[in-house]
């Protein structure tokens, strides 16, 4: 059973996935992006190399559990 609560886990066998804004390449999720005060006219969504980040993910054993746990926050 892992603990898993608004993205703050650490543990190997989980991926957090949530939409981002995009500014000069890096991404800011919507309380960075609050809090260094971006501004921008899109919404937040989730990226390709998230995407991509996602496949890697689960090319890769399971470290600690018998499975790995992915959670795409906000996904609609």
């Amino acid at each position: 059973l892992l603990n898993i609560q608004d993205g703050n886990t650490t543990h190997p066998d989980t991926l957090w996935i949530e939409p981002v804004f995009m500014q000069d390449g890096q991404h800011y999720t919507e309380v960075e992006a609050e809090q260094i005060g971006l501004t921008t006219r899109s919404r937040s969504q989730i990226r390709v190399d998230q995407i991509r980040q996602i496949t890697a993910f689960l090319q890769q054993p399971p470290l600690l559990t018998s499975r790995s746990l992915i959670v795409i926050d906000g996904a609609e």
